[in-house]
């Protein structure tokens, strides 16, 4: 007992200090008053690069938990191998017979490690050729573990059952779940009527190819701490995307704040964060009347009014740019100069934010910008509007 703990405490450390396995991305959408512009909709486009598609279809069962063949077990085993009772393809290649660890995950290759502690995946010191539901520090007895193959062919399965198991370091958290493998689909099922969380223990859900080249985590249950109950997970053979599609859309708050947390794993898309659309506000009389202004106070130019004032783009501030956004609030002028507004790189920004001449030849901007996300970081958008005094 004293050795698991050390041992826990060594691997723990090594985990916690990767980065955060979910997608996550942040940042801010400000206006040309450096304060942020709320209900901006920034939008997560992602492309698959996983051969398996993860779905969470309604919880059912395809067998009692207790049904079939027992397997006695004990702490940090594995044991078989046992037949599938049909061909099973898992990453493309053929298996008739599988493995179970007694640690929550199930196999197909021999001599895989009886590790108990959960580990991001990849990770060289995880089991591989793996379908894991539960990878922790489970500890079945003589009666926890049953297999079974049902139905007829060619849509056999398989259904493999945790039922009861105790968690080694909280005995009373008991976890239920079963695998089901189906024939000629070959999609994998993992049903989970219970799954709870042991303070301080993390657990991973995913698939790990032969040589741990290739991963299919679940989103938000990579060496992480979750619990779930009456819920399933699918992953569906299909060949990876070539395209990018749209995965969430999340708006800005009244401080120009965005956070992107779709609960998707960084390890199985490549994402792209894109800011295609600015809400433009009505016009106001204080909008209107700042062109005017400008020419009467004899203000000095600054860079971020050539953007913002410069309504008909002719490179003056005139009594015409006043009067095109009156035209605009009264609804004289349903068309617009174009563009109604401007996205810049936070670069770009830099230099208009001090700058004191018209920089528009230089920095156009773009309507919309994308940006190729790194997991956990941030991204601030910089949007100047078009007749817009804040």
């Amino acid at each position: 007992m004293w050795n698991k703990i050390i041992s826990w405490t060594i691997v723990l450390f090594t985990f916690f200090s990767l980065d955060a396995q979910p997608f996550t991305y942040s940042g801010y959408v400000y206006g040309a008053n450096n304060q942020g512009i709320s209900n901006v909709a920034v939008n997560l486009y992602g492309r698959r690069v996983d051969p398996y598609e993860v779905t969470f279809p309604t919880y059912s069962t395809a067998a009692a938990y207790n049904a079939g063949t027992v397997i006695p077990s004990s702490d940090d085993v594995t044991h078989g191998p046992f037949n599938i009772g049909f061909t099973f393809t898992f990453f493309g290649n053929n298996y008739t017979q599988f493995y179970v660890g007694s640690n929550g995950w199930i196999g197909f290759s021999a001599n895989q490690t009886t590790g108990y502690t959960a580990a991001y995946i990849p990770n060289a010191g995880s089991p591989r050729n793996v379908i894991m539901a539960d990878w922790e520090d489970l500890f079945p007895g003589s009666a926890n573990i049953y297999y079974t193959t049902i139905g007829t062919a060619p849509n056999r399965k398989l259904v493999v059952s945790f039922n009861s198991v105790p968690h080694y370091g909280c005995r009373s958290n008991l976890h239920t779940f079963q695998f089901v493998l189906t024939e000629t689909s070959n999609t994998i099922d993992i049903n989970y009527l219970s799954k709870p969380l042991c303070t301080g223990n993390n657990s991973t859900a995913g698939l790990v190819n032969i040589d741990n080249t290739n991963v299919v985590p679940v989103g938000g249950r990579n060496a992480s701490a979750w619990s779930t109950s009456n819920s399933s997970v699918r992953f569906t053979p299909s060949p990876a995307e070539t395209v990018f599609t749209l995965k969430g859309t999340y708006l800005t708050n009244a401080s120009g704040y965005y956070n992107i947390v779709p609960n998707l794993d960084a390890q199985s898309f490549v994402f792209e964060v894109r800011l295609e659309t600015i809400p433009i506000t009505s016009y106001t009389i204080t909008d209107a009347r700042a062109p005017l202004m400008i020419l009467l106070n004899n203000t000095t130019m600054n860079s971020k009014l050539w953007y913002q004032m410069d309504i008909n783009g002719d490179t003056k501030i005139t009594v015409s740019d006043s009067y095109n956004i009156y035209g605009r609030i009264s609804g004289r002028f349903t068309s617009w100069f174009s563009p109604n507004y401007r996205i810049f790189t936070p670069a770009q920004w830099s230099a208009i934010n001090v700058g004191t001449t018209d920089l528009r030849v230089l920095y156009p901007g773009v309507q919309s910008m994308t940006i190729t996300p790194v997991n956990g970081g941030s991204t601030n958008f910089h949007v100047i509007r078009t007749g817009i005094t804040n």
